[in-house]
C-alpha cells in the first residue's frame, strides 16, 4: 500500500503591538508586486519559461550582478530581502499568467462576450519563505517586518489549534483583515494509505456519496456497500433555517437603500459586486459568515458520519457546469444560496 501526503490549511491568529509594521510591509510588498507586473506586461513572450527560470530572467534584468554590472531596469526600492523579492516576483508571476490563461480562453472561446481585464488591484497576501520567519515554535514565531525606517526580526505569540506531531510546516502566508493578523500555514502530513478513489472501488471498499441540495436537507449522505447496495441514508437538516436567516439580512440591504438616490443593486444581485463596493457591506459579510457557518457544520456532520459508518472514502459531485436554474434546478436561484 503505498504511502501518500495530505496538505492542510491551518489559520492562526497573531497577537502584535505594531499593526501598521504589517501594514507598511505589506504595502511594500504589494509594491514590489506591481513593478514586477508592469516588467511582465512588456514581455509576456517570457512566459514560455518556467516560474524557476522566470523568476531568475527577472532577477538578472532588475539587480545588480555580481561583476558589478548594473541591471537593465534597477528596482526602485532600497534594502528589499531576498526571500521577500522572491516573493513578490512569484506573486506577480501567478497573478499574470492567472490573467494571460483567462484572456487566451476567452480569444479561443466561441462567444466573445465578457473580456477579461487586466487585475485593478495588485495586491497579494504575503508568502514568508525561510529568511522571513525563523524561530517558529509551539507559541511563538520571529517574523521580519518593514518599520517605515528599517528592517526588524520582532516576535510574535499566537493562538489557534495545535499543530500535529511528526507534520512538516510549510511558508507560512500573512493575511490582514482590518485589525486581525493571521497566520495561513499550510501542514503536511503523511498519509498511509494514498490509494485513489477508483482503486478503493475496484478493491470493494465501501464509500459515502454525498449530494448537496438547496432545499431543508442541505446534504443527503448514503452509503455504498462494497456489492453495491445502498444503505443508511443521513438527512442533514437546516437549509430552511439558513434561508430564514439569509432573508432577514436580506431584507434590512433592501430597507436601507430605500431613502438612497443612488441606484445600485440590491438582494442577491448584489452579491456579485465586489465587497468594497458594496453598499451595505456589513449585512452581505453577514450572509458569508452565515453561508461559511453552515457549510463548516455540514463538512462535520458528514465526515462524523462517514467515519460511523466505516469508510474511508468520501464521494462529492464535481460541479463544473453552470449553476443556471435551468439545468440545476436543485441548487437553488443563485450559487450564492448554495453551501457547496
Amino acid at each position: 500500500m503505498s504511502a501518500g501526503y495530505a496538505i492542510t490549511t491551518y489559520k492562526i491568529q497573531l497577537n502584535y503591538k505594531h499593526l501598521d509594521w504589517f501594514k507598511q510591509t505589506q504595502s511594500l510588498f504589494d509594491a514590489v508586486l506591481a513593478f514586477y507586473y508592469k516588467l511582465l506586461e512588456k514581455q509576456p513572450e517570457a512566459l514560455s519559461l518556467t516560474n524557476q527560470n522566470l523568476l531568475r530572467h527577472l532577477e538578472l534584468q532588475t539587480i545588480k550582478q555580481r561583476d558589478g554590472t548594473p541591471p537593465e531596469t534597477p528596482l526602485p526600492f532600497e534594502k528589499i530581502p531576498l526571500y521577500f523579492r522572491r516573493a513578490a516576483i512569484n506573486a506577480a508571476i501567478s497573478m499574470y499568467r492567472s490573467y494571460m490563461g483567462k484572456l487566451k480562453a476567452w480569444q479561443e472561446g466561441p462567444i466573445k462576450r465578457g473580456k477579461p481585464s487586466p487585475p485593478k488591484c495588485l495586491h497579494m497576501s504575503m508568502l514568508y519563505y525561510k529568511g522571513m520567519y525563523k524561530d517558529f515554535d509551539e507559541k511563538s514565531i520571529l517574523l521580519k517586518l518593514n518599520t517605515g525606517k528599517t528592517w526588524a526580526w520582532v516576535k510574535h505569540r499566537y493562538t489557534g489549534r495545535p499543530f500535529p506531531e511528526n507534520a512538516e510546516r510549510m511558508s507560512p502566508t500573512i493575511v490582514i483583515k482590518k485589525k486581525k493578523v493571521m497566520l495561513h500555514i499550510p501542514v503536511k502530513e503523511i498519509v498511509e494509505d494514498s490509494r485513489t478513489a477508483k482503486e478503493r472501488v475496484k478493491q470493494n471498499e465501501k464509500f459515502v456519496a454525498v449530494a448537496l441540495t438547496g432545499s431543508d436537507s442541505l446534504a443527503v449522505c448514503t452509503t455504498i456497500e462494497a456489492d453495491g447496495r445502498a444503505t443508511a441514508p443521513y438527512f442533514i437538516k437546516g437549509g430552511k433555517e439558513l434561508a430564514h436567516r439569509r432573508k432577514l439580512l436580506l431584507g434590512y440591504t433592501k430597507r436601507g437603500s430605500a431613502g438612497n438616490d443612488m441606484t445600485h443593486t440590491v438582494g442577491n444581485a448584489a452579491l456579485s459586486v465586489p465587497q468594497e463596493h458594496r453598499p451595505n457591506a456589513k449585512y452581505y459579510e453577514k450572509i458569508t459568515r452565515i453561508t461559511d457557518h453552515y457549510a463548516h457544520e455540514v463538512s462535520r456532520k458528514i465526515v462524523d458520519y462517514a467515519i460511523k459508518q466505516g469508510a474511508k472514502l468520501i464521494v462529492l459531485p464535481e460541479l463544473k457546469e453552470s449553476f443556471n436554474q435551468a439545468k440545476k434546478p436543485y441548487l437553488g436561484k443563485t450559487p450564492y444560496d448554495f453551501i457547496g
